[in-house]
């Protein structure tokens, strides 16, 4: 049961209950926590929606339509990263935060 908690050697256990379900509650000592970002001093990043724009080389034009964006629109992005044929274009997306992504074939 607690491997299954990721726990693999007693040492690292603090409390360990068991509950009425049969399950087992475990308090790790802190040196075997899992920090997090604040433990860090990390700020994260901030997160968006990712919109698939080109999908087999086909532009999703129901997907620019959420964006309030147009074939022009995109285009002009793939231009800017240096890709003129939508044809050979996997799949590109676009988030507010990281921009455009484009996974070609060449």
């Amino acid at each position: 049961m607690l491997r299954i908690q990721n726990i693999f050697t007693l040492k690292e256990v603090k409390y360990m209950i068991l509950e009425p379900g049969g399950q087992v509650s475990v308090q790790k000592y802190n040196q075997y926590e899992t920090p997090n970002n604040s433990d860090l001093s990390i700020s994260p990043k901030e997160s968006s929606i990712d919109y698939l724009l080109i999908n087999n080389g086909v532009i999703l034009k129901k997907e620019l339509d959420k964006l309030n964006k147009n074939e022009a629109w995109l285009l002009q992005l793939l231009e800017e990263k240096g890709h003129k044929d939508v044809k050979n274009i996997i799949y590109a997306e676009w988030s507010a935060i990281d921009g455009l992504y484009i996974k070609s074939m060449i």
